[in-house]
């Protein structure tokens, strides 16, 4: 970024510099707070507070450098004022800068909803080193480890999935799926870090496991002679894998689903 005297079609240095007409040099004390949580992406608020002298300055031009030469324009400011917006998902391409990266890691989801093709129970994740930026996480059903088709539709709520969940506070690192959640095609859960600026771009994800457990060959033979009652042995076949079940749950019905 340079300050550009009058009547300079170029800035006259980089890196936040402005020369006044006695071509003496005056810095402009930069902040960038950068809101991206994306690797090698950035985006956020660039601010300064003007040099000592800025009486010939008439704007200010923002760009990335590497040398005077080598730089990558991103835009000009008025003087008077004294921040400029860097959109989100900005690359950084060779460029250097101290960039937030927040992304969560250890993702951990056990399926405890033992019917076919549903999904049911707790998310797990560790927070990212730096929680600094980062406001909320937002978890999707993805069809890929990278998020596709876990997109929300404009003016959907993000209150269930698979249309996105809301985790409010950062130190939460938990999400109870709700039993039930239908799996349809979906093959992996990502979770997002979001700041005030933007989503990630880039989210981690787990790969989904569906827990199928139903017994088999139910049968039940009834010694009881009286009318209207019954009583007698019920037995079945457990499931081949019971790593999840506990107990098993008997009912009465009036149909082959439970009523």
């Amino acid at each position: 970024m340079g300050g550009r005297r009058k009547g300079e079609s170029k800035p006259t240095a980089w890196a936040y510099v402005a020369r006044n007409t006695a071509g003496t040099t005056a810095y402009a004390e930069r902040q960038h707070d950068v809101k991206d949580l994306d690797q090698f992406e950035i985006g956020g608020v660039l601010s300064w507070k003007n040099p000592s002298d800025f009486s010939e300055v008439t704007d200010y031009e923002v760009d990335w450098r590497l040398t005077s030469t080598n730089r990558s324009y991103l835009g000009n400011v008025s003087i008077g004022t004294n921040s400029f917006d860097v959109p989100s998902e900005t690359g950084l391409q060779s460029f250097s800068i101290i960039e937030t990266v927040a992304s969560v890691s250890a993702i951990n989801f056990v399926d405890l909803d033992l019917d076919t093709d549903e999904l049911g129970g707790r998310l797990l994740w560790q927070e990212p080193s730096s929680t600094e930026r980062v406001e909320f996480y937002v978890v999707y059903l993805a069809l890929d480890s990278v998020g596709t088709g876990g997109e929300v539709p404009v003016g959907a709520q993000r209150t269930t999935l698979p249309t996105g969940h809301w985790a409010d506070k950062v130190n939460i690192t938990a999400l109870d799926i709700l039993y039930d959640t239908p799996r349809q095609n979906f093959s992996h859960l990502v979770v997002y870090t979001r700041s005030s600026l933007a989503e990630q771009t880039t989210p981690v994800a787990a790969a989904l496991s569906d827990t199928f457990a139903t017994v088999s060959n139910v049968t039940f033979a009834d010694y009881d002679l009286d009318a209207t009652d019954i009583g007698g042995p019920l037995t079945w076949d457990p499931p081949g894998d019971v790593s999840e079940v506990v107990t098993y749950i008997v009912y009465l019905a009036r149909a082959v689903r439970r009523t």
